[in-house]
């Protein structure tokens, strides 16, 4: 039996007076020296990056499917979403400026558009 993916909470710098959390899972079998896809995962408007994880289950899915063969060894990055003060435009900003360069300087991930994804509720919906 495989150990189980790693859900590792981070605490990252946002400009010169905010820190913003983020999840990351790493999956089973994580090797800091390979070279992984990238899901963005996004939560809903009244949710928190912890959802996913908490009612979700993200990681215990993500687990699971790669067992069973039908997914990849993914990176999932569960970023917090409800920036203010308009959470949308200032959350795209945020995602293209702050969480993926952040991202990409502290994982292993592959940095072109073919090994990045997007998905989530109303905020990563949009």
């Amino acid at each position: 039996m495989a150990f189980p993916g790693h859900i590792l909470p981070v605490q990252r710098r946002n400009g010169p007076s905010a820190t913003r959390q983020l999840l990351v899972y790493t999956p089973p079998g994580f090797n800091a020296n390979g070279k992984y896809p990238v899901l963005y995962l996004i939560h809903g408007g009244s949710d928190t990056e912890e959802t996913w994880t908490k009612v979700g289950r993200a990681h215990l899915i993500a687990d699971n499917l790669i067992a069973q063969g039908k997914a990849k060894p993914t990176l999932i990055v569960m970023p917090y979403g409800n920036v203010r003060p308009a959470t949308m435009p200032d959350f795209t900003k945020d995602m293209v400026n702050d969480i993926v360069p952040f991202v990409e300087v502290n994982y292993p991930v592959i940095k072109e558009s073919k090994g990045r994804a997007i998905a989530g509720f109303s905020v990563g919906g949009g």
